[in-house]
């Protein structure tokens, strides 16, 4: 049935020029533009749109393509666990994904385009996830723009009744300015992270790095990773990175191993030969999640790999303790602290030197630490390690 459907362009025909809008429909439309630029407003703009259309469940989700977890996923109005556990442990299975990024884009489906009757008698995701959440008789969209999927799913207000006509023409009319907003959305966000998180983020820190997702592919290398590159320290073969040298290369994807296998681990550090100069080189992996999560880069990043000669080791200095402490809004007197502690000077050497009382220089590292958001000297060492390393200021 869905494949003679494919054949015969069966797929329902989609909206075409949008003319005469109600002051309900721009006001859903305005708000899904406001979304694109303030990500924090997608859930009210979702629910205004599932108000506007007589729904209950709306769900929108990026993928870097089907069959994979989401990069980016809204959900409001529904079944939480039940979502929960679809996008934890069903989405990569779930069969309709593939057959909504086959349709054409804009395309209002209904659940019968994407399911044959028989297979809604015996889909696992279907039935384990899609009837018991509230979640049948969804309309589908494929929004899909550039290499990314986007997807966009409706349920009714009552999941056993099909949405009426009038309601299908309303999701219709919504569909261009939503996939419009959502590329929007993304293209921001793409800008910010290549001009705010990473252009400034590594500009001044003479490091080689590279961003790489699940499969060891590059998402983005600035000019010294590049030069790691060309210089043939590393490759990419068959869109993965590799080092050249297969030692090296063995601790790569080991470190890679490791930090996919335990959540809770997010750094690695090993040392990688050149084959030809056999000049060493300071490899570290830091796990995306903490640093760009919160910045999407358009695919799923999974590492960051730093790389540095080992002879131009990272050393901690004035410089680099005033700008952590700037960063966290610690005063000059609370850094004198911070200085003292990364030195291993005893505080009442500091206390001393600026002629005041031991317990006042104590206040002071104490105030630094809570401005930094931990609760131990060895915390913050930790921390301002970490800062100088990945280079934030």
């Amino acid at each position: 049935m869905l494949e003679g459907q494919r054949r015969s362009g069966r797929f329902p025909i989609g909206p075409g020029p949008v003319t005469g809008r109600t002051s309900s429909e721009r006001a859903v439309v305005d708000g899904l533009f406001e979304a694109a630029l303030a990500p924090e407003l997608w859930t009210e703009s979702l629910i205004a749109l599932s108000d506007h259309v007589g729904g209950s469940s709306v769900n929108l989700i990026v993928l870097d393509r089907p069959g994979t977890r989401p990069v980016i996923e809204h959900f409001v109005r529904g079944n939480d666990d039940a979502y929960a556990s679809y996008i934890g442990e069903y989405i990569t299975v779930d069969r309709r994904v593939p057959r909504v990024a086959e349709a054409p884009v804009n395309k209002v489906l209904l659940e019968q385009h994407v399911l044959s009757d028989e297979e809604k008698r015996t889909d696992v995701v279907y039935n384990e996830v899609l009837a018991t959440g509230g979640m049948r008789n969804m309309v589908l969209t494929n929004l899909t723009a550039g290499p990314l999927y986007m997807g966009l799913g409706v349920a009714p207000r009552d999941d056993a009744v099909p949405f009426e006509p009038d309601q299908l023409e309303r999701i219709s009319r919504i569909l261009p300015d939503l996939r419009h907003a959502l590329r929007f959305s993304l293209a921001n966000r793409e800008l910010q992270v290549q001009r705010g998180a990473l252009g400034d983020l590594w500009a001044h820190a003479g490091k080689a790095v590279l961003i790489l997702n699940s499969d060891r592919g590059v998402i983005f290398a600035n000019g010294r990773a590049e030069d790691c590159l060309r210089t043939g320290l590393m490759r990419v073969r068959n869109g993965r990175l590799r080092f050249a040298d297969r030692a090296s290369d063995a601790l790569l994807q080991h470190w890679l191993g490791r930090l996919a296998a335990c959540p809770g681990e997010n750094f690695g550090e090993f040392l990688a030969d050149h084959p030809a100069s056999r000049a060493q080189f300071s490899v570290r992996l830091i796990a995306a999640d903490p640093i760009v999560a919160s910045l999407p880069v358009g695919q799923a990043a999974a590492v960051i790999v730093m790389l540095e000669p080992l002879s131009e080791a990272l050393v901690i200095g004035p410089r680099e303790i005033e700008r952590f402490c700037r960063l966290f809004g610690v005063t000059a007197a609370e850094g004198r602290a911070v200085a003292a502690v990364v030195a291993g000077r005893p505080l009442e050497e500091l206390a001393a030197e600026n002629q005041i009382a031991k317990d006042t220089v104590r206040k002071q590292l104490k105030a630094a630490m809570m401005k930094c958001g931990v609760s131990s000297q060895k915390a913050l060492i930790s921390r301002l390690e970490r800062f100088c390393f990945v280079s934030l200021a």
